[in-house]
């Protein structure tokens, strides 16, 4: 059984064919409906005609959106990170204080 098969697809308005691990067909169809998406806003709202202008302005965008989810998902482990420290500290607080260890 083949592990990856050729895949058609249509990108701005170019077919390609690609290379897709088996199983992940349906993954792929999402990509390319997503950066279809991407680059049909692009040429709506950046005012940019050259086909290669219009898919680097496309492709900065996309990565502009990854750095702001990297960024946000990194504040979120660190806000849990130290939400797990305060209860930890509180825990123990508390486990010295049923103790009778009021020396703290």
């Amino acid at each position: 059984m083949p592990q990856s098969k050729l895949i058609s697809i249509v990108l701005y308005g170019k077919t390609y064919q690609v290379r897709c691990p088996v199983g992940e067909e349906t993954a792929l169809r999402a990509s390319v409906t997503l950066l279809n998406e991407k680059i049909s806003k692009t040429t709506r709202n950046a005012g940019l005609n050259a086909r290669e202008d219009i898919i680097m302005m496309t492709a900065l965008n996309l990565c502009n959106e990854l750095l702001e989810q990297q960024l946000e998902q990194e504040s979120i482990e660190e806000d849990q990170r130290e939400a797990l420290h305060n209860t930890q500290a509180a825990t123990m607080l508390h486990s010295m204080k049923k103790r009778g260890n009021n020396k703290i």
